[in-house]
């Protein structure tokens, strides 16, 4: 059942009327809805795998009964397929490209329909707005109670993501593929925590060491960690890590085993 409450993430960014023309629908066409929780809009420009990994780390932060929206559509207007699913005590509304794999690939025998949008949406859909068109009246039926089988048909098969690199050349390094760079300049890996490993990384000839919060580190001083989402992360103690070592997402980051 429905919490009343939708979550979006998108990559439409808030120099545009885009976010607000989507929470404006929701409230228009969900009378139940109690609240719109924005997770993200600045995912860059159809970065479908950026999204994925921003909202595989954000989604479980939401209750149960939430409805998630994530719109990163490079395919808008295409034929690619409007998935809406249940996962673990949530639904969940996005493009099938491969934005909403690891989700799906983490919950709990998800429930997976293709939207028949001729059935749930209703009115004249825009070719290059879905986001207003169809994942929002799609989210508003979820809010007012709609069930999946009244939205489209069962389907067993999705886009995936090929998932983030991690290589261990030897069993004292890894090489992480950077997923994410947060607006402090954190550049966040796709090495995950394990218990008991600590890493530095491999900046040469500089190496930043391991820590376990950024207030060990000495000002200015490029540091190891493991952040927020569970994942070995880059930072510069009152700095911005990604500009100063000239690190971007795709990239990889050599980590040392201390």
């Amino acid at each position: 059942m429905s919490a009343g409450v939708v979550a979006l993430l998108t990559d439409f960014g808030l120099s545009d009327s885009y976010v607000g023309e989507l929470h404006a629908t929701l409230w228009r066409r969900a009378p139940s809805l109690r609240g719109v929780v924005d997770l993200c809009h600045a995912i860059p420009p159809q970065a479908v795998r950026v999204g994925s990994f921003a909202w595989q780390r954000a989604w479980r932060s939401c209750g149960e009964g939430t409805v998630l929206v994530g719109v990163v559509d490079p395919g808008v207007g295409g034929e690619r397929l409007v998935l809406a699913a249940s996962v673990d005590g949530r639904w969940l509304v996005a493009p099938d490209n491969g934005l909403a794999a690891p989700i799906l690939a983490a919950a709990t025998a998800p429930t997976v329909v293709a939207a028949d949008l001729a059935r749930v949406v209703g009115e004249p859909a825009s070719a290059t707005f879905h986001g207003r068109d169809v994942f929002a009246p799609v989210a508003a039926l979820l809010v007012e109670g709609a069930a999946l089988g009244e939205l489209g048909e069962p389907i067993g098969d999705w886009r995936t993501m090929e998932p983030p690199r991690v290589a261990f050349p030897s069993a004292r390094a890894a090489e992480a593929e950077i997923l994410w760079i947060d607006r402090f300049g954190n550049v966040i890996t796709a090495l995950a925590a394990e218990a008991g490993a600590r890493w530095s990384v491999d900046l040469s000839p500089l190496r930043a060491r391991s820590v376990e919060r950024y207030s060990q580190a000495e000002p200015g001083e490029a540091v190891a960690l493991v952040g927020s989402a569970g994942f070995w992360e880059l930072a510069v103690e009152g700095g911005h890590a990604a500009e100063e070592f000239g690190l971007d997402v795709g990239a990889s980051l050599r980590f040392v085993r201390e």
